[in-house]
């Protein structure tokens, strides 16, 4: 990309996921037009944070379109049963039945026990590792977060060193631009990850006994789903943001207990979800806009995060030492993601670990690009 692109900053909210600097950008849509329709991408903006907050808490938002709760190219496969448990795909009954168990599993999790799983298992996969090679830290950084969770859910320790590439595997598949190929192996990967998750429940209880086991199974698997890809790009965005932040990063170097607020952070500062989608079930006036069934909504949480108005303390800026943070990154309302204590402690864990082993961030920043994903997934090579 050049630096022509760069100053001239992305063309649309999507375009903006994957761009290296975004935020000019959101200040223009804030300022000139927080909210509007696209007739292009055939769905309403939403860029200041008041209105992203209003629509991640109407009810008449939902998390799919109301017509497919599963995408078309995953139905009656095993990837679209998965798809259809998870909770956070739900609206209604099933969201209001499922999400109070997905949230106590996380919410008693031993936080401290959870630490040193990931310490132990970040101890097998920096035996080897050479900090020199960023190929090599993209495959820590994705297989930490899926062998952590998939430990603390109680996969069996030889299983472990299989979950990135069937996680790979079931999230490919989910991708709108999916194909033949990537459908027939997602359904595989999430056969595979319900057997293992099955497997994980018969050793240890997650969930109320109420939960009935289908959607149990479902949703022990949906946590690796859910925490994977986000804590990867929790690691690969913080060394990026230390990178650019010198005095940060040898703070973080001297003091590693700092890893966590480095974390939390980028989180705020550059959070891996840019974009939330929302599809309306009935007509609503959100941001003060008559908006009508079926339209769809593209909420800018990565705009929302810089907003004054969500934080008013020098919002562009990286401080470690911020006194109040407020992040979107886990999104908000009924849907914000139960794992906002979890993953940013397994991804500090890999910061901090990553850092020791000697990996300099600044060498990174040269090689980085993007996954293909609705996220904001930094890969090094």
């Amino acid at each position: 990309m050049s630096a022509t692109d760069v100053l001239d900053g992305p063309a649309d909210p999507l375009a903006a996921v994957t761009h290296p600097d975004p935020y000019p950008y959101y200040a223009r849509l804030r300022a000139e037009r927080p909210v509007r329709f696209d007739a292009t991408l055939d769905a309403w903006i939403v860029a200041d944070a008041a209105g992203v907050l209003e629509a991640l808490a109407h009810p008449a938002c939902r998390v799919r379109p109301p017509a497919e709760p599963v995408p078309a190219a995953l139905a009656g496969s095993p990837a679209g049963e998965l798809f259809g448990r998870l909770v956070r795909m739900n609206d209604g009954e099933a969201h209001a039945r499922l999400k109070p168990a997905v949230s106590q599993a996380l919410a008693f999790a031993d936080l401290g026990a959870l630490e040193a799983v990931a310490e132990a298992q970040a101890d097998r996969l920096l035996d080897g590792l050479d900090p020199a090679r960023p190929a090599e830290i993209t495959a820590f950084a994705f297989a930490l977060p899926a062998r952590t969770i998939g430990a603390w859910i109680g996969i069996a320790e030889a299983a472990l060193a299989r979950l990135p590439a069937l996680l790979d595997g079931y999230v490919s598949a989910t991708a709108p631009s999916a194909s033949a190929e990537e459908l027939a192996a997602g359904g595989a990967a999430a056969d595979e990850l319900l057997a293992l998750a099955g497997e994980a429940l018969d050793r240890r209880r997650l969930f109320p006994a109420e939960v009935e086991r289908a959607a149990a199974v479902a949703n022990a698997a949906g946590l690796l789903v859910q925490a994977w890809e986000g804590t990867a790009s929790a690691i690969g965005s913080t060394l990026l943001a230390l990178a650019r932040h010198p005095a940060a990063l040898a703070e973080v170097r001297e003091r590693p207990g700092l890893a966590l607020a480095a974390v939390e952070e980028t989180l705020r500062w550059d959070p891996f979800v840019q974009v939330m989608r929302r599809w309306l079930a009935a007509d609503a006036c959100i941001a003060g806009r008559v908006m009508r069934a079926g339209e769809a909504l593209l909420l800018l949480s990565g705009s929302a995060a810089r907003d004054p108005a969500l934080d008013p303390d020098h919002p562009d800026a990286f401080d470690l030492h911020r006194r109040t943070r407020r992040s979107l990154a886990f999104g908000a309302g009924a849907h914000a993601c139960p794992a906002h204590a979890v993953a940013p402690r397994i991804a500090a864990v890999g910061v901090r670990r990553l850092l020791k082993a000697g990996v300099r961030p600044e060498r990174l920043a040269a090689a980085v690009g993007y996954r293909r994903s609705p996220f904001r997934t930094r890969v090094f090579g």
